[in-house]
């Protein structure tokens, strides 16, 4: 629900850092915590401080410890294929099939959204996963450029123990698939993108990136016609700022009263990767792990595509859909 501006009940503009103050200093106070100006301001800081400190290639090599990805890591992927007669598009649908008590369905859209929300169509084109838009003018590149062979990234070459450990964690997570390369050489529709690492805060491992905007790829997946696209299909959605927020919750303790507002949020656990990618677009996702083998993505993952994921993820029938 997105409360209205009622009257002259909002500050100036230039007093929003101060309801700001006002509303943490309320929310504490209501939990029995009485905090102070003072107080509120070194929360901050050291909130800014946290966020500054983050970890760096050496805490994530020490992580790692040398890993190496098993010598048979493939053999379930391969073995999945073959029982599909090498179709990649049927053995996604059959991993599909075995979650589909688990995941987003049909079903659950049903039973929560009415047909008369407007996100109802475009959940249930979601239960199959999100389709991969591309432009007029973009080419698989099957792993070449300019008709040289596809390099790996400078970081996937200086610690590949992270990021090898980073993708099993992946593969175990049903999140990926890891197949041997030969299988899609020479396959047109195959697009490769560069795999890279950053850090994250409060993880020694960091984290893996997607790297789908590169132009180093030929022509990159992600781009600013391809945002249209998905804004077209799926909405367009312009996230609520903290300002924002504060005021929302201000107007409506104003309604009801302090004695009666109620703050809560919904968390979904691994948010991006509840959302399936649609199993023809999967090719479309590829990222070579050495010469011999190779990832696809068959969820939402690598930070891939981020801008439909956090827009959907707005959504309140989305949430519904995926926490019931």
């Amino acid at each position: 629900m997105v409360l209205e501006k009622k009257g002259n009940y909002f500050p100036e503009e230039k007093k929003d850092n101060e309801m700001i103050t006002k509303l943490i200093m309320l929310s504490w106070n209501i939990l029995g915590i009485k905090l102070s100006i003072m107080d509120v301001k070194q929360l901050f800081y050291e909130a800014k401080r946290m966020c500054s400190s983050q970890v760096g290639v050496s805490e994530a090599l020490l992580w790692a410890k040398d890993f190496k990805l098993p010598l048979d890591i493939s053999r379930r992927d391969t073995d999945g294929l073959e029982k599909h007669q090498g179709d990649l598009t049927a053995y996604i649908l059959s991993l599909h099939e075995k979650e589909k008590n688990e995941r987003l369905s049909l079903e659950r859209v049903e039973k929560l959204v009415p047909h008369t929300d407007p996100d109802y169509n475009a959940l249930c084109r979601l239960v199959k996963g999100i389709p991969i838009f591309t432009t007029p003018s973009f080419k698989p590149n099957n792993g070449m450029v300019n008709g040289k062979v596809m390099k790996l990234r400078e970081k996937h070459l200086m610690m590949p123990s992270v990021i090898n450990k980073l993708v099993y964690e992946l593969y175990k997570g049903g999140k990926v698939v890891i197949l041997p390369t030969e299988l899609s050489k020479g396959n047109r529709t195959t697009h490769y993108s560069a795999l890279s690492w950053t850090t994250k805060f409060g993880k020694p491992q960091g984290r893996l990136i997607g790297d789908t905007s590169a132009t180093e790829s030929g022509t990159p997946l992600n781009s600013y016609e391809v945002k249209e696209m998905f804004d077209k299909n799926f909405g367009n959605i312009h996230h609520p700022t903290i300002v924002d927020i504060a005021r929302m919750v201000f107007t409506e303790a104003e309604r009801i009263g302090w004695e009666n507002a109620i703050l809560w949020k919904v968390d979904l656990k691994g948010a991006f990767t509840l959302l399936y990618v649609l199993p023809e677009d999967v090719p479309l996702l590829s990222f070579e792990l050495t010469t011999t083998l190779q990832l696809c993505t068959i969820r939402v993952c690598l930070g891939i595509l981020g801008y439909l994921v956090v827009s959907m993820l707005y959504h309140e029938s989305y949430v519904e859909t995926c926490k019931n």
